[in-house]
């Protein structure tokens, strides 16, 4: 079975804040980038990261083979499974593919970074410092294949003066991203 990691985050490589806000689920580039990857495939998602409705809407839409890995979840949708245990949950979704994608959160990408044969990485340039974190990639274990840098232009709504909100939907805030493709380095025989 072939795992493969597809994550984002911020300069500082965070994913979520620690109230499971995730930071880059509003770039419409990541939501295309994710869906053109995982679509009709299986995922392995952290309870946490599948709890945030954006990011399940977004498996959904993908029509992914989803397992869930978690304790604490009452999952009615038959066609989403639900698994305590990590090598289940792997089993439970390469069943019917020979590629896995792990999607999140940070536990689940830190249990399986270095299972990983594959790791697509895209990361935005915002300034969001504090939260749960995608692990490091070792240049020992994992080479970069390439870098692909991109620009998203996202509308900016709101602007605060003072304590007024202001709407300014014309305006928009351009945040640079780059898309980072590792693939593992061969071990010698």
């Amino acid at each position: 079975m072939k795992i493969t990691l597809i994550g984002s985050g911020t300069r500082a490589n965070v994913i979520a804040n620690f109230d499971g806000v995730f930071s880059w689920i509003r770039l419409p580039l990541y939501k295309d980038f994710l869906l053109s990857h995982i679509t009709n495939k299986s995922v392995v998602v952290g309870r946490m990261a599948f709890m945030n409705p954006g990011f399940r809407e977004l498996l959904i839409e993908a029509k992914a083979k989803i397992t869930v890995l978690g304790k604490e979840i009452q999952e009615k949708d038959p066609d989403i499974r639900v698994s305590r245990k990590l090598e289940i949950a792997l089993a439970s979704a390469s069943d019917s593919h020979d590629e896995v994608f792990v999607v999140g959160g940070a536990h689940l990408f830190e249990q399986t970074i270095k299972r990983a044969h594959v790791i697509w990485y895209m990361q935005a340039d915002m300034d969001i410092r504090e939260g749960f974190s995608f692990p490091k990639i070792e240049p020992q274990i994992f080479h970069k294949a390439s870098t692909m840098s991109l620009r998203e232009d996202l509308p900016q709504p709101v602007q605060i003066e003072g304590r007024r909100l202001i709407k300014k939907p014309q305006s928009s805030i351009v945040v640079p991203v780059q898309i980072q493709h590792w693939l593992k380095r061969k071990t010698k025989p």
